[in-house]
């Protein structure tokens, strides 16, 4: 509340300097929405281009959505690792309008894929590679510095609102810091888990909250696990290897059910993009305490 009155005044303190008329922002997905619009507030409200529902992997644009594209004054995306179709897209249409790449932010923690040939790797860098889990936003740690960076590109592009952009960054930040530890707090009190995940996009989720996931049905967002793979998860669970087996909300469970049944183990669902939530700026916090929350109440 204090945070938010914060931003209120100083909105009203800045208010004659403000141009009337707000950017037009374009964000690619819903938690990329939620951060920047946190970091607009009391300015305007930033579009999303992939509804909450939709699946960023794979998108065929509509003429309206490439529309947008082509007439935002600021186009925020996480990057090529999480929506390859979307670059040649931008390249196409945005010509030299500004594109704030997320993926490519100073500071940020990229995590190679759990279970891929180098699943042990993690690194500070400006810029990740293939092996890259794109789940970025997963780490709040990841979140905080997208809120500085959206901050900047909004401060440059809209100059006259630039004070009360880094304002509103500063105040989500502390507030994605309770957050934080409340998710924290739950997930301490419901005592280790060790979970095997729909695919393989937990790594920065499980990095930020010490989480143990033990397999992945599928390797990524749109591969189909083989049957060397469900054999062995099979095997880890009939054997009391993992405790809880995640679905997610924008995934069928057809292999999830295939490999739970006859063994009860806990059974859950996440949801790594807010499918399941309502867009704006609280739906980045409710992520992640939805999140902590599905893998502490696993049964």
């Amino acid at each position: 509340m204090r945070h938010t009155l914060f931003a209120v005044l100083t909105s009203l303190f800045l208010a004659p300097a403000a141009r009337a008329e707000a950017p037009t922002i374009l964000t690619d997905i819903a938690p990329v929405q939620s951060l920047a619009a946190q970091v607009m507030e009391g300015i305007g409200t930033p579009e999303l281009l992939i509804s909450g529902g939709g699946d960023p992997h794979h998108v065929q644009l509509r003429p309206s959505q490439a529309r947008g594209l082509s007439r935002a004054d600021l186009v925020i995306w996480v990057g090529p690792s999480l929506t390859p179709w979307l670059g040649e897209s931008l390249d196409s249409l945005r010509g030299n309008k500004p594109v704030l790449t997320l993926s490519e932010a100073d500071g940020l923690t990229h995590r190679a894929a759990m279970f891929g040939d180098d699943h042990d790797h993690a690194h500070d860098d400006d810029h990740g590679d293939e092996a890259d889990d794109p789940h970025f936003w997963l780490d709040h740690g990841n979140a905080k510095v997208w809120l500085g960076a959206i901050a900047e590109a909004l401060a440059e592009a809209d100059p006259a609102n630039s004070a009360l952009y880094r304002a509103n960054a500063t105040a989500a930040a502390t507030r994605l810091d309770a957050t934080v530890t409340e998710a924290a707090a739950i997930l301490a009190a419901a005592g280790s888990r060790r979970i095997v995940v729909s695919h393989d996009g937990w790594a920065h989720f499980a990095a930020a909250f010490d989480v143990s996931v033990v397999g992945a049905i599928s390797e990524g967002d749109a591969a189909a696990p083989g049957a060397a793979r469900l054999s062995e998860l099979r095997e880890m669970i009939v054997g009391h290897g993992a405790d809880c087996l995640f679905t997610e909300v924008q995934q069928p469970g057809d292999f999830a059910d295939t490999l739970a049944e006859g063994t009860g183990i806990g059974r859950g669902t996440l949801d790594p993009t807010g499918a399941s939530l309502g867009a704006g700026p609280d739906l980045y916090p409710a992520l992640i305490l939805a999140n902590a929350r599905a893998i502490a109440g696993c049964r």
